[in-house]
């Protein structure tokens, strides 16, 4: 297996030499097993290399959205009582506010410093990455690897940590590897391309299933992001022939000028596997008459992991479905009293995939409890199975916004918005975006008398939140819906938009 990123390649070798090499490095620092270490990277080898060394200790990866800000990087490091953290030289400045702990510099490469720019922090007292390779490997054999802790949001506003028990045995851990291996579409000997941000779970999976399955052979492509035609020449140069994306992705590959679209071949892909936000079935059609059939869909959770898989006839056939239900896998329909429904009945979807180990809430396990169907788990939507088994996707019982494949809780920007001093009430909700799949709107109530404007609303936003979180539109109204205990009606807000598209998410 060789590994591309930039105009560096790796091979298997050489990388399990580094990771063993940072793995001593980390123990040297004390970190044990059960730790949780915090991992602030853009995509690149070092970045897989760091996961995996945690990982050889038996630790917990946690990693960071370096679109977040320097207060979302000290929630999480307290949350999970982060022991240490490895982070690109130019995302030190994230975590200036982070309690005292070892911190690991690692140099930007020039393709990612192109690629966003670079402006190197100066702090002083971490230690650099490149020193750290000297470090005797370690010879200590793997411990039971624990799945990097994944934060999601629920209902309280703040992300919670999703800690998965570690696995009892190699056994359950091949299992668990399969039934990712058969969601995902990979083979031993696969050559894959990965521009999805690794700090997202879906990718991340992916990719460390990927490499796992290449037992004999295989190549991955990292870049350190999304770009259309360069994924197109990347497919053609490289023969890649799986590919994990977002429907996001779809619609701007879709975008591209037709000459562009026929300059590539990529005849070679055989499984491009999508999730994690709804795709339009125009989009999904488009996709399979220019690829051929291979699209492919899962759903699933981050509590539950996959439990479905929808084929590219699938998609032609019942346009809208996320598939069938996979053999590891059960899903109910529950009606609000907990009873199941039949076919064609809408309900809650709950979910069980056996070869998942059970998981926890960091820190919250009264919240992780209120997700209890007997032995299923509640995924947070609501859908109905069609005569033949399909599963069909309504709405989000939350009100999550996914916006590309990140989820935007809508609670943390409206508790930002109502430190305005004019803002008396508000709500933010998804609409409909072509590209994104959805956008954040934000519904104010002014306070009395206030003089009030969208830009002002904007401007009071801006740094306080992330930049892919602020709000594409925002209205004024005189008062909001509610409902007869005071909650805002927020499926009275969203019915405009949604209801000439032919879906509400």
């Amino acid at each position: 297996m060789d590994i591309i990123s930039g105009d560096r390649t790796i091979d298997r070798a050489e990388f399990d030499a580094h990771v063993r090499a940072i793995a001593g490095a980390l123990a040297n620092l004390g970190i044990v097993e059960d730790d949780a270490v915090l991992i602030l990277m853009r995509n690149d080898i070092e970045c897989l290399e760091a996961s995996s060394a945690v990982m050889h200790l038996g630790g917990y990866v946690v990693a960071l959205n370096w679109h977040g800000t320097p207060e979302d990087m000290l929630y999480i490091a307290n949350d999970c009582g982060a022991r240490a953290v490895i982070a690109h030289q130019d995302l030190l400045h994230l975590l200036e506010k982070l309690p005292p702990m070892p911190v690991i510099s690692v140099a930007v490469p020039s393709h990612i410093a192109k690629s966003y720019g670079s402006n190197p922090a100066k702090r002083s007292g971490v230690l650099e990455w490149k020193d750290l390779l000297g470090t005797a490997p370690t010879e200590a054999a793997p411990k039971m690897a624990r799945e990097p802790i994944i934060y999601t949001s629920g209902t309280t506003g703040k992300p919670k940590g999703v800690r998965r028990f570690p696995m009892k045995s190699a056994q359950d851990v091949e299992e668990m590897r399969r039934t990712l291996g058969y969601a995902f579409g990979l083979k031993d000997g696969m050559r894959t391309l990965v521009s999805s941000p690794l700090y997202h779970a879906g990718p991340a999976s992916y990719l460390r299933v990927a490499m796992a399955t290449m037992k004999t052979s295989g190549l991955v492509v990292i870049h350190p992001r999304f770009d259309a035609e360069k994924t197109l020449q990347a497919i053609e140069e490289h023969r890649i022939d799986r590919l994990w994306m977002v429907p996001t992705m779809f619609v701007t590959l879709l975008k591209l000028p037709a000459e562009i679209r026929s300059k590539y071949n990529v005849s070679s892909l055989k499984y491009i596997i999508h999730t994690a936000a709804p795709c339009p079935a125009e989009v999904k059609k488009r996709m399979i008459e220019w690829f051929g059939p291979v699209v492919y869909e899962f759903y699933g959770s981050t509590e539950v992991g996959p439990v479905t898989v929808a084929g590219p006839q699938d998609a032609i056939d019942r346009p809208g479905t996320v598939g069938r239900v996979t053999d590891d896998s059960k899903i109910v329909i529950l009606d609000e009293a907990g009873g199941t429904l039949v076919a064609g009945e809408i309900g809650e979807i709950a979910a069980k995939n056996r070869y998942f180990p059970d998981f926890t809430y960091w820190n919250r396990e009264a919240d992780r409890r209120a997700l209890d169907r007997g032995e299923f788990v509640a995924t947070g939507d609501i859908g109905y199975f069609d005569e033949d088994g399909f599963l069909f996707l309504c709405d989000r019982k939350s009100h999550m916004i996914i916006s590309g494949g990140v989820n935007i809780y809508p609670a943390e920007i409206e508790s930002v918005a109502l430190e305005h001093p004019k803002i008396k009430d508000c709500a933010a909700f998804g609409i409909p975006d072509e590209k994104f799949g959805e956008a954040v709107a934000l519904a104010v109530e002014k306070a009395p008398d206030a003089d009030l404007s969208e830009a002002e609303v904007s401007s009071f936003l801006k740094g306080k939140v992330a930049s892919y979180k602020l709000p594409k539109l925002i209205q004024f109204h005189a008062s909001l819906p509610r409902e007869d205990s005071g909650k805002i009606f927020k499926r009275v807000l969203r019915q405009p938009f949604w209801e000439q598209t032919g879906r509400n998410i």
